[in-house]
């Protein structure tokens, strides 16, 4: 059986959303990049807020998970 060539991925980035304009990851500058994490975490602190705000009793179970992870 042939051997296919090897997969190379290219993580691209929009800083203007799901219809705005990719760039790959690897073009970026230093400060394209910092930005570009900006973003994503504030993203994913409101995604986490709104999520066990609406499901409080999920903390619970993410504190107890934690804890045996760690004991």
């Amino acid at each position: 059986m042939a051997k296919c060539k090897p997969l190379k991925v290219v993580n691209m980035i929009s800083f203007d959303g799901i219809n705005g304009e990719y760039k790959p990851l690897e073009d970026c500058t230093p400060e394209e990049t910092e930005l570009f994490r900006s973003k994503v975490k504030e993203r994913m602190s409101k995604s986490l807020s709104d999520y066990f705000s609406a499901n409080p009793d999920e903390i619970d179970k993410l504190l107890k998970n934690s804890q045996a992870a760690t004991a």
